[in-house]
């Protein structure tokens, strides 16, 4: 079964679009809104987002800047902070981050490192959940 989020070009309305066996239904979600669309989809139990592999997230086109100072560059350390967040987690799919997840993290992290630290781990989760939001991977940052 494929299930596609779509918008009519007439009114503007947001339906779902269900393809089984040649067959195609569609159901409106009676909103002009495109993530309170997503949003109602999900509570009825669909997924409607593009579902990426948490693994594989930072592969995908994630801008890295190189340090000049002659550290590691923040590419390198965005990198390890995501691992270190994946193995933490065990989560398969950026979608499935929430604000549980990400603060366990951070107060499981809490005796290992100092507070300066802990904060970059913070900005670096931020910015990356905010790249996931800007390409539609989850439909809100959990971390804002």
């Amino acid at each position: 079964m494929k299930i596609n989020l779509k918008q009519r070009k007439r009114d503007g309305m947001f339906y779902l679009e269900t393809t089984e066996e040649g067959k195609r239904t569609r159901q409106s979600l009676k909103t002009k809104d495109e993530n309170q669309a997503k949003l109602m989809a999900l509570k009825l139990g669909i997924v409607t987002q593009n579902t990426v592999p948490l693994k594989h997230a930072w592969k995908k086109r994630f801008p890295t800047l190189a340090n000049n100072n002659g550290n590691a560059s923040e590419g390198a350390c965005m990198l390890s902070t995501l691992r270190n967040f994946h193995r933490f987690s065990n989560i398969e799919f950026v979608d499935e981050i929430n604000y549980t997840n990400l603060q366990g993290f951070i107060n499981d992290n809490r005796p290992k490192f100092t507070n300066n630290t802990l904060n970059k781990y913070r900005n670096r989760l931020r910015r990356f959940l905010h790249f996931c939001f800007k390409n539609d991977w989850v439909i809100k940052n959990e971390a804002e």
